[in-house]
C-alpha cells in the first residue's frame, strides 16, 4: 500500500484495507453460510433464469450480437 499510495496515504489505506482482508475464519463463516442457504440461493438463480433459447432471441431482438 506504501509503494502504491505513498507514505502520506498507504497506512491508511492499509488500515482500511486490513479489515476486510478474508482470513480463514472468515472464508470458513462464508462457506458455512453459503451451504446452509444453498437451497434457496439455487432456487433464486433458477427464478431469474434466461434459457439459452430465448436469449438468444432477446440479443436478437436488440440487434445485439449473439457470437463470441
Amino acid at each position: 500500500m506504501i509503494a502504491g499510495f505513498g507514505p502520506t496515504l498507504g497506512p491508511s489505506c492499509w488500515k482500511d484495507f486490513s479489515q476486510k482482508r478474508l482470513t480463514e475464519e472468515k472464508a470458513d463463516s462464508i462457506n458455512q453460510r453459503i451451504a446452509a442457504k444453498w437451497d434457496n440461493i439455487c432456487a433464486a438463480i433458477v427464478a431469474i433464469s434466461l434459457h439459452a433459447e430465448m436469449l438468444a432471441v432477446i440479443l436478437k431482438e436488440a440487434d445485439a450480437p449473439r457470437t463470441p
